[in-house]
């Protein structure tokens, strides 16, 4: 087994206030083991338990908040590689971290992105990239998401999506334009059958051919297998 001590997982996630796919999955899938994984916290004055919610987008306090949470993270652990894993609206903010670029209402304005003062685009010595579960970036609703991912050219992302997921239309595209400048740093994996959740309805659907006594997962399988080929390769390569 493979010991990733040098690693930290900082995880966002989705707007539900629930991480249902990500870091406590990655060590099963590539037989490693992991050091730490640090959760961004709810935004200051929100109140525990409360959630980052994608309703007004990703807006300059979320992406500052995220910004000093993440910064924190890197400086107080120089000697670890720091990687930021989310799900779902976590991807959005994430990408937008990247890029230093906040949203402003209305949502059906292109011109609604716009770079907050004395906040560059993230970065820190020991920063080594993205790990993005069912990146919402719902092309069909014409909000202009693929915008900032286009501003990511030097940036390291792994996207992870489920087939059956509606909000991730486009994204196999938009990432095949970001592989065309960025070649090396971004990586994209399909899950048969997999929605918003790319694992779960996998898991669910193995289960169920378990039961059945039928075996009508290969495509999944393979799918995980190069997943966890892409992961490793993801995380070594840093």
């Amino acid at each position: 087994m493979t010991t990733y001590n040098d690693c930290i997982f900082f995880t966002i996630a989705g707007s539900s206030g629930k991480f249902s796919a990500g870091p406590q999955n990655i060590p099963d899938f590539i037989g490693g083991t992991f050091s730490d994984v640090e959760v961004l916290d709810p935004l200051p004055g929100v109140g525990e338990g409360k959630r980052l919610t994608g309703g007004n987008g990703v807006t300059e306090n979320i992406i500052r908040h995220a910004h000093s949470a993440l910064l924190t993270v890197c400086e107080e652990n120089p000697t670890k590689r720091v990687f930021v894993v989310t799900s779902s609206y976590g991807g959005r903010v994430a990408s937008h971290l990247l890029a230093g670029k906040a949203e402003r209402k209305p949502k059906d304005d292109l011109s609604r992105y716009f770079v907050p003062d004395d906040l560059p685009p993230f970065s820190a010595p020991n920063f080594r990239g993205v790990i993005s579960f069912g990146y919402p970036l719902c092309l069909d609703k014409n909000q202009g998401r693929e915008t900032i991912l286009q501003d990511l050219e030097n940036s390291r992302i792994f996207f992870v999506a489920g087939s059956k997921d509606p909000m991730i239309k486009g994204l196999a595209d938009v990432a095949a334009k970001m592989q065309a400048t960025n070649s090396n740093h971004v990586l994209y994996q399909m899950i048969p059958s997999g929605g918003h959740n790319p694992l779960k309805a996998t898991a669910s659907k193995k289960r169920k051919a378990n039961d059945d006594g039928d075996d009508e997962t290969s495509s999944e399988d393979d799918s995980i297998t190069n997943l966890q080929t892409k992961l490793t390769t993801f995380l070594n390569e840093s």
